[in-house]
């Protein structure tokens, strides 16, 4: 259950927040490649620290990136090879924009001039606990060799999120989709997974009508063979007659909407 509303501050930006009570367990972090790819691009190969905050929607477990907030360089009160700080001005110009529209701050991005495969507890226990006073679904970022990755503190450990990331063009695929959905509804299609268990008659139906909408993986479990008389009931060529279901569904499936994982188990789910 919610804590009580309360005023709270962020680095000099005064927000009201909602404190305490809350326990959060997001699967993943959802992404567009093109945002990773701003990301990345803004701190690959700078001397100095980076940071860039990641604003969105919390949609059941999962965090839904809308917009990325890349500061410029006068943008920063601080910024060293092992230290950086941004101004608060920048925040209380930039932050109440998204919040207006009702966004949360979802992810901090900070860049890591070491080498580091795992931050430690120490290392963020400090920032992620305050920022969570205010924004309580933020993860702390960190890219680090080229790699980005996304932490979140459970019972005082670090825990890494998933990082999911969504093809832009295929939202622009999907675009009388998206225009029904809006953008976040199509990253939370586009991020989810979903299993099928039995893949004749109406599954396999719905196994093609979730690749047509750009789900992200379809797992497919079944024991059994097409026969000729599942062609009355399931749309399939003559030529996959005789064929395992599961592995013939996967290869039609991966046919016409390649960006979509199939992952077929010829065997019985008990």
């Amino acid at each position: 259950m919610a804590g009580r509303p309360e005023e709270l501050r962020f680095n000099g930006f005064k927000v009201l927040g909602r404190a305490g009570g809350l326990e959060l367990n997001p699967e993943a972090i959802v992404l567009t490649d093109s945002q990773v790819s701003a990301i990345k691009k803004s701190m690959r190969k700078k001397k100095v620290e980076s940071l860039a905050f990641l604003f969105g929607k919390v949609k059941g477990n999962k965090l839904l990136t809308t917009d990325v907030l890349i500061p410029r360089k006068r943008d920063y009160a601080e910024r060293t090879a092992y230290s950086v700080e941004i101004k608060p001005e920048y925040i209380a110009r930039e932050f109440p924009k998204l919040i207006g529209q009702e966004k949360t701050l979802i992810a901090t991005v900070h860049s890591h001039k070491v080498p580091l495969e795992q931050p430690s507890f120490g290392d963020i226990k400090f920032t992620h606990k305050s920022v969570q006073r205010v924004f309580p679904h933020h993860l702390t970022g960190i890219f680090c060799m080229d790699k980005l990755r996304f932490f979140t503190i459970r019972d005082e450990k670090v825990v890494e999120v998933e990082k999911r990331v969504v093809q832009e063009k295929l939202l622009k695929k999907a675009d009388r989709q998206v225009r029904f959905l809006g953008k976040e509804g199509q990253l939370l299609v586009s991020s989810t997974k979903v299993l099928l268990i039995g893949c004749g008659g109406g599954n396999a139906i719905t196994a093609f009508a979730l690749a047509c909408m750009r789900v992200k993986q379809i797992i497919l479990i079944d024991y059994d063979k097409w026969d000729e008389t599942n062609r009355n009931r399931v749309f399939i060529p003559r030529s996959h007659v005789g064929k395992y279901k599961a592995a013939s569904l996967k290869k039609l499936i991966r046919r016409h909407f390649p960006e979509v994982e199939v992952d077929a188990f010829v065997a019985r789910a008990q």
